[in-house]
């Protein structure tokens, strides 16, 4: 499911140039994006939520590395677009912790594999690392961390060095 949704959103929303843009590919789908400086305080990443006119917004933690704040924001867009989130339904906060137990539920599996298929899309990572197998300088041209390009190649048994 989420495979499908990340082809679709950059099939509609991408174009083409890297790194891609989760705010704007949220903005197209009419979704709010904007910094929340309260995240911090509480210990999050990010969230998102429908306000009371039934508009779906993400926050994201301006605090932490750019990097962050984009696989975030990207995050924040899989839980809407993949409706583990409604209309009347209160916040979905996702903590600063990313390897604990808390990221074994499926939602939040979901939601992470949305970002990375969104942020660093298959078939350009594959001609990516074919063309110059670093992974620090695939990290830079994706504008993701050195951990979110180290999961993707793995898991899309790409080599890199």
């Amino acid at each position: 499911m989420s495979t499908y949704t990340a082809s679709k959103a950059l099939n509609e929303h991408w174009n083409g140039y890297l790194p891609v843009d989760p705010v704007y590919i949220a903005n197209q789908y009419g979704i709010a994006v904007f910094a929340e400086k309260e995240l911090d305080d509480v210990g999050a990443s990010g969230d998102c939520y429908y306000d009371s006119k039934g508009r779906p917004v993400i926050r994201y933690n301006p605090y932490e590395a750019q990097t962050r704040q984009r696989f975030t924001i990207a995050h924040e867009l899989g839980h809407i677009l993949l409706g583990h989130i409604r209309p009347g339904e209160r916040a979905h906060r996702d903590p600063k912790r990313s390897y604990d137990s808390f990221y074994e539920r499926p939602m939040e599996r979901q939601a992470n594999d949305f970002a990375a298929q969104l942020l660093m899309p298959e078939t350009v990572v594959r001609m990516a690392a074919k063309q110059n197998p670093n992974l620090r300088e695939l990290a830079y041209e994706f504008n993701v961390s050195m951990d979110a390009i180290g999961y993707r190649t793995q898991n899309l048994g790409v080599s890199i060095w």
